[in-house]
């Protein structure tokens, strides 16, 4: 055989004079590329198909080049093999007859004639030769030798996945209506590891499902669309994540809440569930309908939030942040502390779904997990007249929460008081503190904090503030309240004090200051107060910010509220805020 790359590329040439040339680049879950396709058609009908492959550290690798004729056969193809270092160590040409192969020739990287392989038509070997004094010489036993594939198909979309595992997967399901469903969605372009794709299948399946429940095979072709899936799943986590919690399960799924007065029990997609459990288990992961028991255990609390995700330009603010009638403040103080210090970190927790949900992201141990909310929220919980994400994110943490801990504990009230776990839920992060009790005198106190402090503030770096004693401002009005957690914004080098955010929030003037300054003695106070600095790993910050090594991050507890309306949830945990297991929370 003697075609050339020059050959190839001329036949694309003159066949149209005005062809079609498509582009597919493919990335690997890093982002660097490692396949990109060049496909040369007219009409839609293949003339040639360049494919380049390379390593996970973006090394040129093959070279494949595959000539189509009018009927759209292959004709023939070029396989070009390189080393680590990019140098040509192999050239492969097969010729086929009606789109079967019936020649492979293989040269060395210098072009020098190695070896030849001859097909029967039923794409067996029939001859294997080597090149000997200057021609071929068949070799006698044949050895084993492996058939080469198919001629690739032009054009056929995979729906994101390799044409191996797609074809696997289609070949695996026995659904007829899913498998058609796949095909179909694939075939229009659509990835399937997307909300709108995994949303249309789960429910093509759950109207297939008869009356003694989801067969067997329907399951297992459930499984084996989520297995095919995680082939991809670094492309979408959080799709990826309620796919699998629904088919495979979820510790959550026990239970359903609904925004009901108590929970009732759901159970994990078995062979045998009904269309009724597969429907609510796609309303809790896809539709966000697994809602919390409200505040005041009443579902008339709830309202939909109609406003925009993040107003001001689709940066949420501190200012967004203002504590409802939910002793949450643990939780509150840490979202305004880092809606500051980095702003995209709140905007990456949320993936809009375009239908009135959201995919929230948390961290339990460093791992994130991935809730579905919908747009109703409790009406006594955190406020907010320009956007929602506050109120959103506080929802999603409740089942989060329960996700994470009792299924049937999926109230609000579930998460009123706190420790660390506000801050680690969002940033991912462990936790370091300054505990007012392990020094003597606010003089050790500022001597130990006061650096390293002003640092995390000036680096960025998230800062709260766990305080237990009472001190009004000058002018009347409250600032600091015992059993409560405030966001330390800043340092004022002019005064030599720290700004305190109280998350009660509001435009001020209720009796207490929004916004404040305190100094670092006021911080030691009475020695029962914590300062919680945090450094999360660069691997979950923004990459426009520098963050120092400092490795501490922040705690945080609940909230107390002077208003005739503010509770302690619990008498015994105020009585003393030191020890690091108590919870405090009240309601303002």
């Amino acid at each position: 055989m003697s075609l050339t790359n020059d050959n190839s590329m001329q036949m694309a040439q003159t066949v149209n004079s005005q062809p079609t040339t498509t582009y597919i680049p493919k990335y690997n879950a890093q982002g660097v590329l490692i396949e990109e396709d060049m496909i040369v058609s007219n009409n839609g009908q293949p003339i040639t198909i360049y494919a380049y492959k390379y390593s996970d550290q973006g090394v040129f690798t093959e070279q494949d080049i595959t000539n189509y004729a009018s009927n759209g056969q292959a004709t023939s193809t070029y396989a070009y093999k390189y080393s680590a270092q990019g140098i040509l160590t192999e050239e492969d040409v097969i010729g086929y007859k009606n789109g079967i192969a019936f020649e492979k020739d293989i040269y060395s990287g210098a072009g020098q004639p190695q070896s030849r392989l001859l097909y029967n038509q039923d794409g067996s070997v029939k001859e294997t030769d080597r090149w000997i004094n200057g021609h071929w010489e068949a070799i006698t036993p044949t050895p084993p030798t492996p058939t080469p594939g198919p001629a690739p198909t032009p054009g056929k979309n995979t729906g994101g996945l390799s044409q191996k595992t797609f074809d696997t997967l289609i070949s695996q399901l026995t659904n007829p209506g899913l498998k058609n469903e796949i095909i179909s969605l694939a075939n229009s372009g659509k990835q399937l590891l997307s909300y709108q794709s995994m949303l249309d299948i789960m429910n093509t399946v759950s109207k297939s499902v008869g009356s003694s429940g989801l067969s067997a095979s329907q399951f297992k072709d459930l499984q084996n669309l989520i297995t095919a899936m995680g082939s991809v799943s670094k492309s979408n986590d959080y799709i990826y994540s309620i796919s699998n919690a629904l088919v495979n399960g979820n510790p959550s799924n026990a239970a359903w809440t609904g925004g009901g007065s108590y929970a009732t029990a759901l159970g994990n997609l078995t062979a045998g569930s009904s269309a009724a459990q597969l429907n609510k288990l796609i309303e809790k992961w896809f539709l966000g309908e697994d809602n919390p028991t409200t505040i005041n255990n009443s579902p008339g609390e709830y309202v939909k939030n109609t406003k925009p995700l993040f107003s001001s330009g689709g940066i949420p603010l501190v200012s967004d942040v203002n504590q409802g009638g939910l002793g949450d403040c643990y939780y509150l103080a840490a979202l305004a502390d880092v809606a500051q210090d980095e702003p995209e970190l709140i905007k990456s927790m949320f993936s809009d779904n375009g239908n009135g949900t959201y995919g929230v992201r948390f961290y339990n141990n460093g791992q994130p997990v991935y809730i579905t909310v919908d747009s109703y929220v409790d009406s006594a919980a955190s406020s907010n007249s320009v956007d929602s994400w506050v109120q959103l994110a506080e929802k999603a943490y409740v089942e989060f929460r329960a996700e994470i801990g009792n299924p049937s504990d999926n109230k609000y009230n579930a998460i009123a008081g706190g420790w660390s776990n506000g801050l680690t839920a969002v940033t991912g992060t462990s936790i370091t503190e300054f505990d007012a009790q392990s020094y003597a005198n606010a003089y050790a106190w500022n001597a130990a904090v006061d650096k390293p402090l002003i640092a995390a503030l000036n680096n960025k770096q998230d800062v709260l503030y766990a305080c237990n004693q009472e001190v009004p401002s000058a002018n009347g009005l409250i600032e600091l309240v015992p059993a409560h957690m405030y966001s330390v914004l800043g340092y004022d080098a002019a005064t030599d004090a720290f700004i305190l955010r109280n998350p009660w929030g509001g435009p001020g003037g209720q009796g207490f200051e929004v916004q404040f300054e305190v100094s670092s003695a006021q911080l030691w106070g009475n020695g029962e107060n914590v300062i919680f600095i945090g450094n999360r790993p660069a691997s979950l910050t923004n990459a426009t910010q520098t963050k120092s090594d400092v490795t501490q991050l922040i705690q945080a507890m609940g909230a107390f509220s002077p208003t005739s309306g503010a509770h302690v949830q619990s008498a015994a945990n105020a009585a003393h805020m030191g020890a690091k297991n108590n919870l405090f929370a009240a309601a303002h």
